[in-house]
């Protein structure tokens, strides 16, 4: 949220945190309404071929962001060089090599692919790092490992929260229209992502209740201040590949995340980087080849030229 202040001389992070709740209040309250009035049909329109180059696309971002994962570098033309250079390579290529291998195996294993392959990529990256006496100070500095991670929240910055100034009341009515924006783009990307879901795993969702349960997660995490966040597809396609069809996963996930709260998340800065990037490869190819490779053949071509387009 771009916010621009009218009262001179006023702190902006106050406002800026109260507009980071609005905004989540609001479009909490927009998708809960749509869903208590039964909207959630409207994705019903869009066509086969939009989704699957939305899709599509959603696995070449996984892809490029496995690479950024680990290695702090964009995927393209500008950086191919410098990804090409040996002490980068190292960094990136075994984990798109493993992440190659767990998608090769396919979905009847994947579970076991997943954590033998996982298990085997931190104690062979750790033998070699005690093995070559690298510090973990070094191994942090040269982009090895996931962090720095700060150790739970600071006294001080809790009372610094609570003494915060006023916010600049008139700024953020100001940006009322910006509101309305965020909260059409998120009930977009919403419908898009339910949708999407409904294609990987086919099954129909009630998109009502979805409605209804993201629009009440936002307007609770905008009381507290909280930022946006709706159906994550990446998390939700590993977990219905790894056959976790039950709401444990869910409550297993939130639960690990305000343990990060409460008592920090130092734990994962000795997780490397190639592990997230192993897991971003597997999907990312997955995707690819349902909606971009086997599309072709079962698409006529000028639905697949709209997929291209969408994809593109």
């Amino acid at each position: 949220v771009e916010i621009q202040m009218v009262r001179p001389g006023a702190d902006i992070l106050p406002t800026f945190l109260v507009s980071i709740a609005l905004a989540s209040i609001g479009s909490g309250f927009l998708l809960w309404l749509l869903g208590r009035f039964r909207s959630g049909g409207l994705t019903r329109y869009i066509p086969y071929p939009v989704m699957g180059g939305f899709l599509a696309g959603i696995g070449w971002l996984m892809f490029k962001g496995s690479i950024t994962s680990m290695t702090s570098l964009q995927l393209g033309i500008g950086e191919l060089a410098t990804l090409l250079e040996p002490d980068v390579i190292i960094k990136w290529a075994p984990g798109v090599v493993l992440g190659l291998l767990i998608f090769l195996i396919g979905p009847k294993r994947y579970t076991s692919a997943i954590l033998a392959a996982m298990a085997a990529a931190f104690v062979l990256f750790w033998i070699t790092a005690l093995t070559l006496d690298v510090p973990i100070e070094k191994l942090r500095t040269d982009g090895w490992l996931l962090g720095p991670f700060r150790g739970g929240i600071p006294e001080t910055q809790i009372d610094y929260l609570s003494t915060l100034p006023d916010p600049d009341w008139r700024a953020i009515f100001g940006e009322v229209p910006k509101f309305i924006s965020i909260a059409v783009t998120t009930l977009i990307g919403l419908l898009l992502t339910a949708a999407s879901l409904e294609l990987t795993t086919r099954r129909d969702l009630n998109l009502n209740r979805e409605l209804r349960a993201a629009g009440l997660a936002n307007m609770l995490s905008g009381l507290g201040g909280g930022m946006i966040g709706f159906h994550y597809l990446s998390s939700t396609n590993l977990a219905y590949r790894m056959h976790g069809n039950h709401r444990l996963i869910g409550i297993i996930s939130g639960l690990v995340c305000l343990a990060a709260i409460g008592i920090g998340a130092t734990v994962f800065a000795f997780v490397p980087k190639i592990l997230a990037g192993t897991l971003l490869v597997a999907l990312g190819l997955a995707f690819l080849n349902t909606w971009l490779i086997q599309s072709y053949r079962r698409m006529q071509i000028s639905d697949y030229g709209v997929l291209l387009l969408v994809f593109v």
